[in-house]
């Protein structure tokens, strides 16, 4: 299953992306909402956790 991992901060956008990596995820990434939404222009997405603030959102990809 592929996610996308939206957060502003590169070194934790790093961390959230290596440990799904190692739960066998592949992770595409994102700093900032303008670039989630022209990722989702092309993948198909949906909510799927985020933390306590929106900087931190991980969505996946549906499978369709």
């Amino acid at each position: 299953m592929k996610v996308l991992v939206i957060e502003d901060d590169p070194s934790l956008r790093e961390i959230i992306c290596r440990s799904l990596e190692k739960e066998r995820y592949v992770t595409e990434e994102a700093p900032d909402f303008q670039t989630a939404l022209e990722k989702t222009a092309v993948s198909t997405y949906f909510p799927s956790l985020k933390s306590g603030s929106l900087s931190s959102v991980i969505s996946m990809e549906t499978s369709s």
